[in-house]
């Protein structure tokens, strides 16, 4: 009981700080696992065991955000709380373990999509490759969300989305092929879950909150879509280390940013960022913002 208990405050914490839906299903599954051991919550090394453990060891880099967070939910002592933060081990990611992305070219990434068996998940890819938008947000639009309006003489597709943090995000299609796809689709399937996207197969509902059902829900098929697109890049001799769902729109945001003359504001509004700063430190993980310097000093 202590430990549902815990839990479900510990949910209504999360929501107040705005993190997605996903990001709390997470959080809980980490804090679960920390509250089994049964520690002592005003003993800094329990704390810092868990995180040696899962962090350092596990290499599992999001549990010391998830412990952070507990401490600030649960200690209301504020000198005791400050303490315990101060102490706490940070982890440090060790660079040879970071794997660096390939960048596809279109031709390369529309042989993978031409790979995937579903239609609901070349559907998916085709939408993440035309618009850089996150898988999540994609495979969460909600029953009638998806419009067909005209503009300047040509049917477009407006997608109302809720982005990262509770965002708005309106993207457009105007890819003809793409659009007869979704179209078929939305005709032939009807959804039984309120999303587009989300199917509900094995799902079953729990006694737990609505966001969680939710979460539990696009995990199912978001590991669906993940194994289909392995089986993609395989036969197109891509390793899955090299490439993941999350590389459309990294991709999105490399052909954005050389097509808009390297227009930073332009690229932070595509890519939704809340500011121009997350706009600049994707573009330095990538190696961009130093590519002309290069291409200069080698090529003249």
């Amino acid at each position: 009981m202590k430990l549902d208990f815990d839990l479900l405050d510990f949910t209504e914490f999360l929501e107040k700080k705005q993190l997605k839906s996903n990001s709390i299903y997470q959080y809980k599954a980490v804090l679960q696992k920390f509250l089994l051991r049964k520690p002592d919550i005003y003993n800094i090394e329990d704390y810092n065991k868990f995180i040696i453990d899962e962090c350092i060891n596990k290499r599992k880099s999001h549990s010391y955000s998830v412990i952070k967070a507990y401490i600030q939910f649960k200690i209301s002592d504020l000198t005791l709380r400050n303490k315990l933060l101060t102490d706490l081990i940070t982890p440090k990611i060790r660079l040879n373990i970071v794997r660096e992305r390939k960048y596809l070219t279109e031709e390369q990434i529309f042989k993978v999509i031409n790979g995937l068996e579903k239609l609901k998940h070349k559907i998916i890819a085709i939408i993440m490759h035309l618009t850089g938008v996150r898988v999540g947000d994609i495979m969460k639009i909600k029953e009638g969300n998806i419009f067909f309006e005209e503009a300047d003489g040509k049917t477009i597709i407006k997608l109302a989305l809720t982005a990262k943090r509770g965002k708005r995000k309106v993207p457009y299609i105007y890819d003809e092929v793409a659009q007869k796809l979704i179209m078929n689709y939305l005709l032939q399937n009807v959804s039984d879950t309120g999303y587009i996207f989300l199917e509900n197969s094995d799902y079953r509902k729990t006694s737990n909150t609505e966001v969680l059902n939710l979460d539990r829900l696009y995990a199912m098929n978001y590991e669906w879509f993940w194994h289909d697109l392995k089986q993609a890049l395989y036969i197109n001799d891509i390793k899955k280390e090299d490439w993941a769902t999350h590389d459309f729109r990294r991709c999105f945001a490399r052909r954005a940013y050389i097509k808009f003359d390297k227009d930073i504001q332009v690229l932070k509004n595509l890519l939704n960022h809340q500011s121009v700063d997350t706009t600049l430190r994707y573009l330095e993980h990538s190696g961009l913002d130093n590519m002309d310097y290069y291409k200069k000093m080698q090529l003249g």
